[in-house]
């Protein structure tokens, strides 16, 4: 009975989260009433680095919503302690609120409700593209809104936060890996043609491709979220390879069923099975060794971060800006991956929920020090890009009442800054904030973490190191909006050249951008040329006047740096070219802005670079004051309550607003 219980709770959860609801809904049913108001929090002290006092307290009248529907079903249970969490440690109203049914018009209801009550802000579940225009009407209402869990393309949502699928399926790969000694055939258990278990088995054959040549994966099984299903296709596969080494499990359906199967043909440790999630059946599985592994969601970090966002939104805006409202952007990050974690036989245990997981007593809140300190390490400190970086870190401790340093060579020099690293580590500061200019900064980087100094990065990656989040502008996402802006100016039509200093890995995320958004959705636009300007706006120029020789009737051109941008404009008003060859930049130095006002750029593509240095110290902040509870015991359980990426996201500056991004 359990099992079939099991089985039907994972199918609700599926259809929750993809499919559109087409029969006639259910009566609306409302949730409980919840908890009111979490204690206040104790403001931190003053520090000598904050010149100004901590935030005052929240109003009482603050009140953050989530809406959903499912109110209780067990995988919901985390995200309504994450909401009250951040009323806990935030000190403001809580409610979670909406149908027990999945019942779209109940939902919507309750969203128009919540809009009436003029809340603080609003955090919903994506379930369904229907939600859309209540969104909408809460943001023209001047309410905030991020989305959870599953997205609403297209709406006016400020932030979405959830976990990254295709990453998610990349860890279980690996997971996979290790079980079965990185060689043999695997088979891959999902619900076929679900969006984010597409992006989850992308996630895992990708990995193998890339890292594990010795595994090849010899079916993909449909198992349409059922566990009986599961079971099934995977006893057919076995029958036709008997020396099947391994199961990938997208969905916690998927893993249950493969766990029956492999129990009853007695092949528990001769089959290794990675299943996804944390539900009561996968955890016993795993206790058991029938199951190696599952990659579990940290779900109770989106509500948490959702609040925190709109919370600061509400009651100190980051100023991207001069004037964030006149420039028309709005100071929140683009998407929040809150990221996974792997749970074993000897975590598993820790997994279960408690009789009363909304218990925070065992959970205090508690003040900054008096010297806490918060710095950021980083090379070229005098350059302009760079002024944002320490607005960010400055305005988060201020905010918050902390210390904070903004330190290193004022030359991009890589061993001067490891110095400065080392130097730090040494300080035992709160908390580290780095621009991963280099791999070399790796050791440095795990060093301060087995110190127990959180790192977060910055900008640009150190990939494989310990640190605990990344946060930066999304590249591959810059790249198609830069695309969707000259197409815009293009008419949707026209030859193209792209420029860039090739080799470069957040570059080429912006040149596979627009290459991805110009075959996707603009047929009309040619791309002739990919030019290497290597940082330098004379080569840029130079290199955008060979192509106009061979393509006089080059229509735009999108640069992915900002060197290339005054490059290809110095060139374009040489030629007496200016209007007939559209620009679109990328970043905010005064020499862009200048051409934009001028009419020579089309428009640019600017990182909202403060909210990377403050949104990193924030998430320091809380890590040390107010850590989510994820599960009970996060440290047994070998759990950071961080999430694993923020995209801080971009702006579109055109003539219309370009005055607003000099800096005074």
């Amino acid at each position: 009975m359990k099992q079939k219980v099991l089985s039907v709770l994972s199918m609700l959860l599926v259809l929750t989260m993809l499919l559109s609801a087409c029969g006639t809904p259910q009566a609306a049913t409302e949730a409980p009433a919840q908890p009111a108001a979490t204690e206040a929090v104790a403001q931190p002290a003053a520090t000598e680095a904050a010149p100004a006092a901590p935030a005052a307290p929240a109003a009482p009248e603050q009140v953050y919503y989530e809406v959903n529907a499912l109110l209780n079903l067990p995988y919901f249970i985390d995200h309504r302690l994450g909401l009250e969490f951040a009323g806990h440690a935030l000190g403001v109203k809580t409610k979670y609120v909406g149908p027990v049914e999945y019942d779209m018009t109940a939902m919507i209801n309750t969203f128009e409700q919540a809009i009436a009550e003029k809340p603080a802000g609003i955090n919903t579940v994506g379930f369904d593209p229907a939600l859309k225009p209540s969104i909408d009407t809460a943001i023209d209402a001047g309410i905030p809104v991020v989305t959870l869990d599953a997205e609403v393309y297209g709406s006016k949502r400020y932030t979405f936060l959830g976990t990254g699928n295709y990453n998610a399926g990349r860890v279980g790969a690996k997971t996979l890996a290790e079980a079965i000694g990185g060689k043999g055939k695997v088979a891959l258990i999902t619900k076929v043609g679900q969006s984010n278990l597409e992006e989850r088995l992308n996630g895992y054959k990708d990995e193998f491709a890339a890292n594990y040549p010795d595994i090849s994966v010899v079916q993909v099984i449909d198992d349409q979220s059922d566990s009986a299903k599961a079971a099934d296709g995977l006893k057919a596969v076995l029958q036709r390879e008997a020396d099947l080494a391994g199961v990938g499990c997208v969905e916690a359906a998927g893993g249950v069923g493969a766990a029956t199967a492999i129990k009853e043909l007695d092949l528990v440790g001769k089959v290794q099975i990675v299943s996804m999630d944390r539900d009561d059946g996968t955890l016993k599985f795993i206790e058991d060794k029938v199951i190696y592994a599952s990659i579990a969601q940290k779900t109770g970090l989106m509500t948490f971060y959702g609040t925190m966002l709109m919370h600061g939104y509400q009651n100190n805006p980051v100023p991207i800006v001069s004037d964030n409202k006149a420039a028309n952007i709005i100071p929140l990050p683009q998407a929040v991956d809150t990221g996974v974690v792997v749970i074993k036989s000897e975590n598993a245990k820790f997994f279960y929920h408690v009789e009363n997981p909304y218990d925070f007593s065992k959970y205090p809140v508690t003040p900054a020090q008096p010297e806490e300190t918060y710095v950021e390490v980083l090379a070229l400190v005098n350059l302009p890009y760079f002024i944002d970086h320490r607005l960010g870190l400055e305005f988060a401790g201020k905010e918050l009442g902390v210390k904070t340093k903004f330190v290193g060579p004022v030359d991009y020099d890589m061993t001067a800054m490891i110095n400065t690293f080392d130097q730090v580590i040494a300080e035992k500061p709160a908390g580290i904030l780095v621009v991963g200019f280099d791999p070399a900064l790796k050791p440095s980087i795990d060093k301060a973490i087995d110190a127990g100094i959180p790192v977060v990065t910055l900008d640009a990656e150190v990939y494989g190191s310990k640190r605990y989040t990344f946060l930066g502008t999304g590249n591959y996402n810059a790249g198609r909006e830069g695309a969707k802006k000259l197409a815009e100016a293009l008419g949707g039509k026209g030859k193209v050249a792209l420029l860039t200093k090739v080799g470069q890995s957040n570059l080429e995320e912006r040149i596979q951008g627009y290459k991805d958004e110009f075959a996707q959705n603009f047929p009309g636009i040619e791309m002739v040329q990919v030019i290497d300007d290597q940082s330098d706006s004379a080569k840029a120029a130079d290199g955008l006047k060979a192509v106009l020789q061979r393509y006089p009737d080059l229509a735009g051109v999108g640069c992915v740096e900002a060197a290339g941008g005054v490059g290809a404009a110095t060139a374009v008003k040489e030629l007496d070219l200016v209007g007939k060859v559209q620009i679109v930049s990328m970043d905010r130095d005064d020499g862009t802005l200048k051409f934009i006002e001028d009419g020579v750029i089309y428009a640019s593509v600017a990182q909202k670079t403060a909210l990377m240095s403050y949104l990193g110290t924030k998430l320091l902040y809380y890590y040390n004051h107010a850590p989510v509870p994820v599960v009970p015991d996060n440290k047994a359980a070998g759990i950071i309550p961080l999430p694993e990426s923020v995209d801080t996201g971009t702006i579109i500056i055109t003539k219309d607003n370009a005055s607003f991004f000099y800096h005074k």
